[in-house]
């Protein structure tokens, strides 16, 4: 949402693949910097960028860490994908990250972080990991963690937007916030968990230096620690509903601008991202007309909307009009001619289901 173009860096760039999407696929980059510290994958990154016939992507040969001391202040993204763990250049990425700039950052190394190892654990992220029931999560916590603790020896703290276990690797999105006072507030979120195998009770305690009970207070049995790590968010709504509008949007060609797209973003808050895909396809498939019977609307039209909007004060009046568009109104010729595009009765009836439950 900047005013300017962005510039990404791609730290271990491999074959290219990934620089050349972010120039290819997404509105409003600048220039992309492709790094990576072998000769080979150098040569296939240029040929990569040449076969797909793009400009302003610059391919670098250093070690990822200097690259990133060199180039200081200068992306808007940062990109750390390394094969194991991205440990070792989490303190290059807090020296060199801007305000409000993203870090996207891959852990492959996922038996550490998920307490089959614990001592590579320990040696990596500074951090007692646990193996448990939810131990993706806990080692999701330990690499959010982590990275703020390292990042706050530069007076920058963190939101993580966005973070997900996938097969064989964790993956954060995490934007960075400059001052020493965001910093000190931001380790508040760290802390441990105390998880008891036995009864399965489990609590956290924040605090980077706090007392953690060893006693289960259900059962008596012994409590296992697990951590520092982070007891904060992993998730942002508001941002996650934003990439599913943009990347339906993307995908259907419809070309709704930014400013609309938010509007149905609060639509997808109020319902729950479980019933984003009918929403989102059906408004933004048919956006155009269905925006011209709202804004045709009469008195008595707005009525309805008008009555609605008391009992949900989340949602503005254009929101509801366009709700009732959506449970109410009658198919647009789009929907007419692609029957694909319609809600089908499943999702109508969950749809419904959630406004009784309202």
């Amino acid at each position: 949402q900047e005013d300017r173009n962005i510039n990404i860096c791609d730290l271990f760039g491999g074959s290219g693949i990934r620089g050349v999407r972010y120039k290819n696929e997404i509105d409003g980059v600048g220039h992309v910097f492709i790094n990576d510290i072998s000769e080979t994958a150098n040569e296939y990154e240029r040929h990569n960028v040449e076969l797909n016939n793009l400009k302003d992507i610059e391919i670098f040969q250093h070690d990822a860490s200097m690259f990133l001391r060199m180039h200081r202040g200068e992306f808007d993204v940062i990109d750390i994908d390394p094969f194991g763990t991205p440990s070792p250049f989490l303190d290059s990425a807090g020296y060199c990250s801007r305000r409000n700039s993203l870090l996207c950052v891959t852990a492959t190394d996922t038996s550490a972080l998920c307490g089959t190892y614990k001592e590579p654990c320990i040696r990596k992220y500074n951090a007692k990991p646990y193996k448990s029931e939810y131990c993706h999560e806990t080692g999701i916590r330990i690499l959010a963690g982590f990275v703020a603790l390292t990042l706050a020896k530069y007076s920058k703290s963190i939101e993580v937007k966005l973070s997900h276990s996938t097969e064989h690797y964790m993956r954060l999105y995490i934007e960075v916030k400059k001052g020493s006072k965001k910093s000190d507030e931001c380790l508040k979120n760290i802390g441990y968990i105390s998880h008891c195998k036995h009864c399965l009770y489990r609590e956290e305690n924040k605090g980077l230096a706090t007392s953690t009970p060893n006693i289960c207070p259900e059962c008596g049995e012994k409590l296992i620690q697990a951590g520092p790590l982070w007891l904060g968010e992993i998730q942002n709504e508001e941002f996650i509903s934003k990439m599913i509008v943009e990347s339906e949007n993307k995908k259907n060609e419809c070309n709704v601008s930014l400013e609309n797209m938010n509007k149905i973003v609060s639509l997808i808050e109020y319902f729950g991202i479980e019933l984003y895909r009918p929403i989102t396809r059906l408004l933004l498939s048919n956006w155009e007309e269905i925006t011209e019977r709202i804004n045709n609307y009469t008195e008595s039209d707005w009525m309805m909307a008008d009555e609605i909007q008391k009992t949900t004060p989340t949602l503005d009046r254009f929101s509801i009009a366009m709700l009732i568009e959506v449970l109410e109104g009658e198919d647009t010729l789009n929907q007419a001619e692609n029957v694909g595009r319609r809600l089908t009765d499943e999702e109508m009836k969950a749809i419904r289901k959630h406004q009784d439950e309202q």
